[in-house]
């Protein structure tokens, strides 16, 4: 029986004086600093044992942490959303796990963090203070006591709770209430009856899983690190927790006020259990409270960042243009720039119509003078072969010339044939479709459709609104007949989500047995890292070789944030596709931010 045992340690080991360092008042590209300034020496243990030393700023509590959010918060229950969407539940609720902070770019540097599915790598205790897997279908989170729900006053939902402590049936009823509803994304991506046996505590401070066969990494994903805890109280009564009245969880804020469209106010939770990973001294978090400003106009979330009125933009990306204008206009921000994680596609619907033909996919695919476009589209910061796997994904990336050449000669421009093959396919004068879209990727998909009449094609653009576009791209009734724009993600390829069949996601309605018992062989691999790695490598150039999916390119996009936000390097996801755990271990150096004039 194979066993392994991970208890919850501080991989930060604390040197034990305070060093005091003087600095003389500045001015330049970074701002004006302090006159003095507490640092830390800290020393960091990576995973091969390689210690890293450095020192860092002690932070300070106080202040209000303000950024703003390019769409409105999506729900507050993510048994009906993607909690990715629920971006407020990564300030208010828990999970088991979560990231490992200390090996981030804060950290040792030894993972970016800017994917949501990179916490898979490195996961850390959160409600759970150590994990087991006694074999390969069983997994047991050991609860960490002295936990309790937030308490607020002011709250219903909150007071009807009570403030108690959370155990090992608040994760089982959490799990599976997410696992028996319907609308749950967890359900759609890991259905319960086909991956997981039994879900029990069998004590008060114990969470035992069983799983399916080949199925437990899907399942310790989920359970670990993609399912908040929350209390039994309050669906009981309410029936959900839609209503953002009804958040209730024993994360570091504490939800007092949301207006659709305008904003989300926390503040501070007073008996967060919570210490920092750099400094075990200090509880979190540091700012007294958190405001979420929804700014769906860019300029609006540029001018507020311009001017101070916002401390950091949270996930949203800049393409490089803007940046370059924020630079001059802003020096004082600090940038992170990177690679996108989405990459811009066009899904055929391949299960009906005229693109069920191989050839006539693989002639639009061919038709499209990608080299063009990131030279001219992208000023040439794009990668147009970023798509299906990263290429920072070291383990898993296939570099282009190790693909076949039927695989390399679709990233290629190769008009001439793709007409010879539309003639093949029957259709030598080319043929009509239509292609969906919305209105802010209107412009760059008039580009592709260009290059599609050359060969004869006449796609007509539909753009539409942005629910509608989601109701006929996601779910089990898709409505859409010819094409598909969308970015696309490239963040998990052990995953196959918008290849694999009845995924949500899986917008082409692809159904590929081939590529279905593949998922079932690298799910299966898990516990064996370089088998899973070769199964990857092994069906990927098959997957491109369809053309079921047409990539473009992705281009190169950078972050900005104040140089008051302490604590923070640019991270996108600490937890597993948490939608707002970025700023957790930051802090407000509010003597800059006032010596700086803001």
């Amino acid at each position: 029986m194979r066993k392994k045992l991970l208890l919850a340690t501080i991989s930060c080991l604390m040197v034990l004086s305070l060093v005091m360092a003087s600095c003389g008042s500045k001015e330049g590209e970074e701002g004006a600093e302090l006159d003095s300034k507490e640092t830390v020496k800290i020393k960091l243990e990576k995973e091969d044992g390689t210690v890293v030393e450095k020192s860092v700023e002690k932070p300070k509590y106080g202040g209000v942490i303000t950024w703003a959010l390019s769409s409105d918060i999506q729900g507050f229950d993510d048994a009906f959303r993607m909690n990715v969407s629920c971006t407020a539940n990564s300030l208010t609720l828990e999970e088991p796990l979560t990231g490992d902070y200390t090996k981030g770019p804060s950290g040792t540097g030894e993972f970016p963090f800017l994917r949501g599915s990179e916490p898979r790598f490195y996961p850390t205790p959160l409600l759970a203070e150590s994990w087991e897997w006694p074999d390969e279908t069983t997994m047991i989170f050991n609860m960490r006591k002295g936990v309790y729900f937030a308490v607020n006053p002011d709250n219903e939902a909150s007071q009807l709770v009570g403030g108690r402590e959370v155990n090992a049936e608040d994760v089982v009823f959490s799990l599976l209430r997410m696992w028996n509803n319907p609308t749950s994304p967890q359900a759609m991506f890991c259905p319960y009856d086909q991956s997981v046996e039994s879900v029990t505590a069998p004590d008060k401070w114990t969470v035992k899983v069983e799983t399916k066969p080949g199925w437990f990494s899907r399942v310790w994903v989920r359970a670990g690190d993609c399912i908040f805890v929350i209390p039994h109280e309050v669906i009981d009564k309410y029936g959900d927790m839609q209503d953002w009245k009804n958040n209730v969880g024993t994360g570091p804020y504490m939800l007092t006020d949301y207006v659709q469209g305008s904003a989300a106010t926390f503040i501070r939770n007073p008996d967060y259990w919570r210490k920092h990973p750099l400094f075990p001294e200090d509880t979190m978090p540091y700012p007294d409270g958190a405001k979420m400003l929804i700014m769906p106009d860019a300029s609006s979330r540029q001018a507020a960042l311009r001017t101070g009125a916002i401390d950091g933009v949270g996930k949203e990306q800049f393409t490089l243009d803007i940046a370059e204008s924020l630079k001059t206009n802003a020096p004082q921000l600090k940038w992170r720039e990177y690679l996108s994680e989405t990459t811009a596609c066009i899904y055929l619907r391949v299960d009906q119509g005229i693109f069920i033909d191989l050839k006539i996919r693989r002639a639009l695919a061919m038709a499209i003078d990608r080299e063009t476009i990131k030279n001219e589209y992208y000023q040439g910061k794009a990668d147009t072969f970023a798509f299906p796997i990263l290429p920072e994904l070291k383990q898993w990336f296939i570099p282009f010339e190790d693909y076949p050449k039927s695989a390399q000669e679709l990233y290629e421009y190769h008009p001439d044939k793709a007409r010879e093959l539309l003639a093949e396919a029957g259709y030598p004068e080319g043929f009509k479709t239509e292609i969906i879209c919305t209105m802010p990727d209107a412009d760059f998909l008039s580009i592709i459709v260009a290059d599609w009449e050359k060969i004869g094609v006449e796609a007509e653009i539909q753009v539409l609104d942005f629910g509608i576009y989601m109701s006929m791209m996601i779910g089990k009734e898709r409505t859409y007949s010819g094409a598909a724009y969308s970015n696309t993600m490239t963040e998990a390829p052990y995953e196959f989500y918008v290849w694999r069949t009845g995924m949500p996601v899986n917008a082409g309605n692809i159904h590929d047995a081939r590529i279905d018992k593949a998922f079932e062989e690298v799910t299966a691999a898990w516990f064996d890292k370089d088998e899973e790695a070769r199964l990857i490598k092994e069906i990927y150039p098959y997957i491109v070789d369809q053309a079921y999916i047409i990539p473009i390119a992705a281009p190169y996009v950078s972050m900005a944030w104040q140089p008051w936000l302490k604590g923070y390097n640019g991270e996108r996801s600490i937890g597993l596709w948490n939608g707002a755990d970025y700023y957790l271990y930051s802090w407000i150096d509010q003597d800059m931010k006032k010596s700086m004039g803001y």
